[in-house]
């Protein structure tokens, strides 16, 4: 009996991947690795004077649009108080300014 029970499971069939769904599916997990953290890896600190400037960044507009949005933190690490009066852009004729703050 243990015998026709050792000839039954060697004739099952075992799944495996081949070499190339194997390389395909490690691309894809390393794609979508890319893809979710591409805005961590691409947003950067920058620090002017006593003024921190975290994690710039921006999505890319659709093709026709006519505005954008851009995010980031300024923390002032100094003891004086200071304000953000303007903003310019190099890729844009006009850039405006909107606050939010937290208390």
């Amino acid at each position: 009996m243990s015998h026709s029970f050792r000839a039954a499971a060697s004739s099952r069939r075992r799944f495996s991947l081949g070499g190339f769904e194997r390389r395909l599916g490690v691309a894809l997990c390393v794609l979508a690795f890319l893809f979710a953290s591409a805005q961590t890896v691409l947003a950067h600190e920058f620090k002017l004077g006593d003024l921190e400037i975290g994690h710039p960044w921006s999505r890319a507009t659709p093709s026709g649009a006519k505005v954008a949005g851009g995010y980031f933190t300024v923390t002032n690490t100094g003891s004086a108080p200071d304000r953000l009066l303007s903003i310019t852009s190099d890729i844009s004729a006009k850039a405006e300014l909107h606050e939010m703050g937290v208390s």
